[in-house]
């Protein structure tokens, strides 16, 4: 410790740059003379001296930083060796540190236990909420499938409603044209049965002069169509009346009296 104190003072004289740097306050010698050779060469001696001191300062804590470590290493080997030897020695602490090994082993596994325990129940509750949200989403799924369908059906439902009520917009028609027909036949019956009512009837008329007075004149037994040297006076004229769906016709006969030869101007149904 001594000689460590005073390599520590040495060392410290050296790192002094008032050392260092100034000179003897006595001597003042000049450049170039033998003095000032003197004194430099001390001052070379001196650095000399505090760098060596400074290198054995250097070794000497090395040295005894080497020797803590040493010391510590048998301070370690001598207190295992001891534990080692008391071991040895007294059994029953042997037996008290296997229990308690064995205490802290078992404690060790339950801990272990009860965190494989307490993670089985974490993963059988995460696999249970897998599976309530896969039933939800199959829910869900089938909801919306559903609804499409309901869609699907609401619209074909409205296209069918839509072709239900084309087809009784065509059944009225169709009921307004047969009606229209069954109108038209029987008017066209009617025409028909006239001129079948007519033909029987010509039949019963009498001719004179080769024209025939209309059946349906009062007089058609004492007269005749009177007959020019050019022409006949009969003639027949015709009416159709779009609007009220009416054909008419009309009779013009011009009689002469069989007997006296007097005239008489027919126009169906009058007599003038």
């Amino acid at each position: 410790m001594r000689a460590s104190a005073r390599i520590q003072a040495q060392k410290s004289q050296v790192d002094d740059p008032k050392i260092k740097s100034e000179a003897p306050k006595d001597a003042k010698p000049k450049k170039g003379s033998r003095k000032a050779d003197k004194t430099e060469k001390k001052d070379a001696e001196i650095i000399n001296k505090a760098q060596k001191s400074n290198e054995a300062l250097n070794k000497s804590q090395s040295s005894e930083k080497d020797e803590k470590k040493g010391k510590k290493k048998v301070l370690v080997k001598k207190e295992e060796e001891k534990k080692d030897d008391s071991g040895s020695k007294s059994p029953k602490v042997e037996d008290n540190k296997k229990r308690k090994r064995g205490k802290k082993e078992e404690a060790d596994e339950k801990k272990d236990d009860d965190g494989r325990k307490a993670q089985k129940k974490d993963d059988d509750s995460q696999k249970k909420d897998m599976k309530v949200e896969e039933k939800e989403k199959k829910s869900v799924g089938k909801r919306k499938k559903a609804d499409e369908k309901e869609k699907k059906d609401d619209k074909e439902d409205k296209k069918d409603d839509v072709k239900d009520e084309k087809d009784k917009k065509d059944g009225e028609n169709d009921k307004k044209d047969d009606e229209k027909d069954n109108k038209k036949n029987e008017k066209k019956k009617k025409t028909e049965d006239k001129d079948n009512i007519k033909d029987e009837k010509m039949v019963k008329l009498i001719t004179k002069g080769g024209y025939v007075v209309d059946q349906f004149c009062p007089l058609k037994t004492s007269v005749h169509v009177y007959v020019s040297a050019t022409k006949a006076y009969d003639s027949t004229l015709n009416q159709s009346n779009v609007a009220h769906n009416n054909n008419k016709f009309y009779i013009i006969q011009l009689l002469q009296d069989d007997k006296d030869s007097s005239f008489h101007i027919y126009i169906f149904p009058n007599l003038i």
